[in-house]
């Protein structure tokens, strides 16, 4: 660990971190089909997560990118009591959604739910309060510099859920074995996200902060709402117009390549706080970073895409076998999430500007779906997030070289770039065309 430690900084923490937890997901994922469960069964323990998160992601997410920025702007007096009273916005944040999501349930809102899922809504309901403000513990290590804690955390979240779930499934083959599951680490994260308010914050609230601050998030709460609610319109979407069996289907393939959100995302955390008091050094490491992630993710990224529609169905089952070329529609997001504009952006607190390309990007990419889901089913929901990611960043691109004067090679390796990108354009060919 000591050694491990003396090379690790925030970024290389918090990607190490990203990347235990997806790899837990998909082990996950892996055992739930594996097992004797039905493909029915699975789909409703993806609903089951999918609705927490759908009343939640939004604001839950828009508080986290404001911490980043708000926190190193006060005191240090008030550092301390700002993060439990953060804390405490969750929470009470928490229990609205919660209520809404149980108002959708039982009054039939959104969703046909049929009687298997209205019975698990009460650990639904619970499994939302506990785990939602647990998002602020690898976000408080970060601020604090604090990476063995992190690396420790990420152990955790790596291995704890995967072996809960191998007991649960051994002593009983039932969708409700998995929910008490999530119930139990949900609860473990919230004991121990509240032993790091003890270190870092202690509980002291400072009621000044709470609306201000929520002002201050109040645009970022918009831009993930319009930024990431293209993937829960897309869920509707699959549940509204294909059989219930085809949501987990979907929900296994419709996933950029495993590494590229949670590394790239990582980074932008990271970064925005420097941004914010030295946007131009910023750059040279931003650069220096994704040129690094280029060398890997890249290569990585077209590997996967060749074999594919050939490990899907090996790793999960035949009937997974649509969701390979979903994910190899997924996989080309990363020529426009490589590209990291929008931390300059974020840097100069144009938030509302940030607001204005997602929700651009949300109608047109709502709009495609529609349009091509009638082309070609399923894969033109995934195509039409493509299209409009890319043009959003595009967008963000070209902003800040009018406005600031500031280029594309200044953040991004250009000729790397392109190169890279051709090549992994040239492999999803190849892909569709042998499978």
């Amino acid at each position: 660990m000591e050694r491990l430690l003396k090379y690790t900084s925030n970024v290389s923490a918090l990607q190490f971190f990203q990347i235990c937890r997806f790899a837990g997901v998909i082990s996950l994922s892996i055992i739930y089909v594996k097992s004797t469960l039905s493909t029915l069964e699975v789909s409703y323990i993806e609903f089951f997560l999918f609705s927490a998160n759908l009343v939640s992601f939004f604001w839950s997410f828009g508080f986290k990118n404001a911490f980043l920025s708000y926190y190193p702007s006060l005191p240090l007096e008030d550092q301390r009591r700002f993060t439990f009273t953060l804390f405490v916005l969750y929470v009470i944040f928490g229990f609205v959604a919660a209520a809404l999501l149980y108002g959708c349930i039982r009054w039939g809102i959104l969703f046909d739910w049929d009687l298997k899922e209205t019975g698990f809504a009460p650990l639904l309901i619970v499994y939302l309060i506990f785990n939602t403000p647990t998002i602020l513990i690898e976000h408080i290590f970060i601020l604090h510099d604090d990476q063995r804690r992190l690396i420790k955390y990420a152990f955790f979240v790596l291995i704890s859920p995967v072996f809960f779930t191998l007991i649960a499934l051994y002593i009983s083959v039932d969708i409700y074995s998995v929910f008490y599951v999530f119930l139990l680490f949900a609860s473990l994260k919230l004991l121990y996200l509240i032993y790091v308010l003890s270190l870092y914050s202690g509980f002291q609230m400072d009621r000044r902060y709470m609306l201000p601050y929520v002002a201050f998030a109040m645009p970022l709460i918009f831009h993930a709402l319009i930024g990431n609610g293209v993937e829960y319109v897309d869920g509707y979407l699959i549940r509204h117009y294909f059989d219930k069996e085809s949501f987990a289907v979907f929900r296994y393939g419709a996933r950029e390549l495993p590494f590229v959100v949670l590394l790239v995302g990582a980074l932008t955390t990271v970064l925005v706080p420097r941004a914010v008091h030295d946007a131009r050094s910023t750059l040279v490491e931003m650069k220096q970073q994704t040129t690094k992630l280029m060398h890997f993710l890249f290569p990585l990224s077209i590997l996967l895409v060749l074999i594919s529609p050939y490990i899907f169905p090996l790793v999960y089952s035949s009937e997974f076998k649509e969701s390979a070329y979903l994910f190899n529609i997924y996989a080309l997001i990363i020529i426009s999430r490589i590209l990291l504009p929008q931390v300059i952006l974020f840097g100069h607190h144009l938030n509302h500007l940030l607001l204005s390309i997602t929700a651009a990007e949300f109608v047109l990419n709502v709009g495609l779906s529609l349009l091509l889901m009638q082309i070609w089913g399923m894969k033109g929901i995934a195509v039409a997030s493509v299209i409009a990611f890319s043009l959003a960043k595009a967008a963000m691109v070209l902003y800040n070289r009018w406005r600031f004067g500031i280029r594309l090679s200044e953040y991004t390796a250009v000729p790397l770039y392109l190169a890279y990108s051709l090549l992994l354009i040239v492999s999803f060919i190849v892909s569709m065309q042998l499978s």
